[in-house]
């Protein structure tokens, strides 16, 4: 229960993180790019075969003069299209200004009395900031006097920080009266019913998204062809027209999710569309609901994968949430956030792979401090390393040096005192003789009652492991005078220790039983090092030939050896011979 408390510190900093950089919309264009993609990857709709597109192109321009062109060409254009009979007109073109001839104006208007619905633009300047969650209009662009008898909805375009038109603005109010866009109206005139707002998920601002379709296309006819009758009369009768700039010197063109100079009639025909067949995206939202589940997932897959299979699993979810989010808008035109999800679930894994590592290594840690007051640090690391299904029975011939040490007088000692302060007085040994043999990289193989048994060289390799055991020895030895002092004067009794070493091969590994593992060395070497110490005085330490021949070669002026001549050690037909190390 205890581990389930960082662990979910861990997890609620990540989400409380995430959640303060999702308010700051600090992944917002990451997401507009993702949303971008899937619209692009969207099956494909048909376009509504009623709606069409009159451009103000080159060819017009070329033939008609520079714009702004004068009342009486839109006059004798409407005048022409009106004998088309279209359903629906909207004008994407401002008649803001009054001309210098009063009665051209009128004449205009006139004319688009000719046409059963014809919608004309206006325009709000908007103020830079927002107050009270609105938009704060500033003035209100409106046709001429001549023209305000006509339906009019506004044509204001409202990019993304990024400049990409990816919202239409369904209304505004202006002086209290609310402002509908012309898309609104001219899909309301050309249906003859209302739209149903609660089709359209609307932000604050009124804003909703467009349902892009990339190759989504809608015919294009040329104003100069219309002005001049060369368009047939049935392509255009009962349509929905939508007059506007097409061409790319009128600078009426956006960066959209499907291409970056999208014409604005055509952006307005994408809304016109879409309020007019209920085609719409609806957030989901509930982002809070699915960075929380990444967090728990991320957190789920560093706890129960390793990471060869947790690092493909993170990425693998990754990709099928995406592929998921795809699936949602293509089929159920519904939209969930990607980014921020994809993101916590990568960095919930990162953060709890780093807490398992550093809670591993504390472990670890802990585990060497607790287990290596009983085996050699080498060991329990050697252990850590090969992880209990690789620790098996069996060892391997290694070149190694034997170490044997008993307490000369302790028995008569252990008579005068409790058990207690036995076992305190072999505490007091045993701390120094413990630490002399892992200064010198030696490892403290076992406690025989009042005995010890190191090696070197094994389980990790110890450059002249044959001199590093001899230190051992003399800093025991110098170590130990002060304690002996000290035991005889509160007890009245003289302990010394008895050294033996030697070098050779040896078996060294995991000997016992599954169960019980000692790790050790057996062998000739190991039984004429215990024979060394059997022979050795107090206070000596008699070494080997082998060991006086390796320390020999060194050229160790540090170790002072003399010889003690032959013995004959248990075990052996031959004598042995024998060195005592000065110290």
């Amino acid at each position: 229960m205890k581990k389930w408390i960082p662990r979910s510190a861990v997890s609620i900093v990540i989400f409380l993180i995430m959640m303060v950089f999702q308010q700051m919309s600090f992944f917002q264009s990451v997401e507009n790019l993702s949303s971008d993609l899937r619209m692009r990857w969207s099956d494909k709709q048909q376009a509504d075969p009623g709606i069409a597109i009159i451009g103000i192109d080159a060819k017009s321009l070329n033939q008609l003069g520079q714009w702004p062109w004068n009342r009486e060409i839109h006059t004798k254009f409407i005048e022409a299209l009106a004998k088309a009979q279209p359903r629906v007109t909207v004008f994407d073109i401002l008649f803001s200004e009054p001309s210098s001839n009063g009665a051209t104006d009128e004449e205009l208007a006139q004319a688009l009395k000719k046409l059963r619905f014809p919608i004309l633009a206006e325009y709000g300047e908007f103020s830079p900031a927002v107050k009270n969650r609105q938009l704060q209009v500033q003035t209100l662009v409106q046709p001429i006097p001549a023209l305000q008898s006509f339906l009019t909805g506004h044509i204001n375009v409202m990019p993304d920080n990024d400049g990409v038109v990816r919202t239409g603005l369904y209304r505004f109010s202006y002086q209290g009266q609310p402002i509908s866009s012309i898309d609104q109206v001219a899909a309301e005139s050309y249906s003859g019913f209302p739209i149903k707002e609660e089709k359209f998920p609307m932000d604050f601002l009124n804003r909703w998204t467009i349902p892009y379709e990339l190759g989504m296309n809608y015919p294009v006819y040329s104003y100069i062809d219309i002005l001049n009758g060369d368009v047939p009369v049935k392509n255009l009768k009962d349509k929905l027209l939508i007059i506007g700039p097409t061409s790319k010197g009128l600078f009426d063109h956006y960066p959209t999710p499907i291409g970056n100079e999208v014409n604005g009639v055509v952006i307005h025909a994408y809304m016109i569309d879409a309020l007019l067949h209920d085609r719409s995206i609806r957030p989901i939202g509930l982002e809070w609901a699915f960075i929380l589940a990444f967090v728990i997932i991320g957190q789920w897959v560093a706890r129960a994968c390793s990471m060869r299979l947790g690092v493909p699993l993170t990425l693998f979810l990754a990709v099928l949430y995406a592929f998921l989010s795809l699936f949602i808008m293509n089929y159920y035109h519904l939209y969930i956030t990607i980014v921020a999800p994809i993101v916590v679930l990568l960095l919930s894994y990162a953060g709890h792979i780093g807490y398992n590592f550093f809670n591993e290594r504390k472990e670890r840690q802990q585990v060497i401090r607790l287990f290596g007051r009983f085996v050699a640090p080498q060991v329990v690391g050697e252990i850590i390393r090969l992880g209990e299904d690789n620790i098996k029975l069996g060892g391997v011939k290694q070149y190694i040096s034997v170490l044997f040490l008993d307490i000369r007088g302790f028995t008569p000692l252990s008579e005068k005192l409790s058990p207690e302060e036995v076992v305190d007085v072999l505490n007091s040994f045993f701390s120094d003789i413990t630490a002399a043999i892992f200064k010198h990289g030696g490892t403290l193989d076992k406690f025989i009652g009042d005995a010890v048994m190191a090696i070197y060289n094994a389980p990790l390799s110890v450059e002249n492991h044959e001199l590093q055991a001899v230190k051992t020895a003399i800093d025991i030895q110098r170590s130990a005078l002060q304690v002996q002092k000290e035991i005889e004067k509160k007890y009245g009794r003289t302990v010394a220790f008895g050294i033996g070493i030697h070098c050779g091969e040896a078996v060294v590994g995991n000997i016992g039983a599954m169960q019980r593992l000692d790790y050790t060395a057996i062998g000739d070497t190991v039984n004429l090092a215990a024979r060394l110490e059997s022979n050795a005085k107090p206070n000596q330490i008699i070494v080997s030939q082998q060991i006086y021949d390796r320390l020999s070669s060194m050229n160790i002026d540090e170790v002072n050896m003399n010889s003690l001549g032959t013995i004959q050690v248990k075990g052996k037909s031959e004598p042995v011979h024998v060195y005592e190390v000065n110290y």
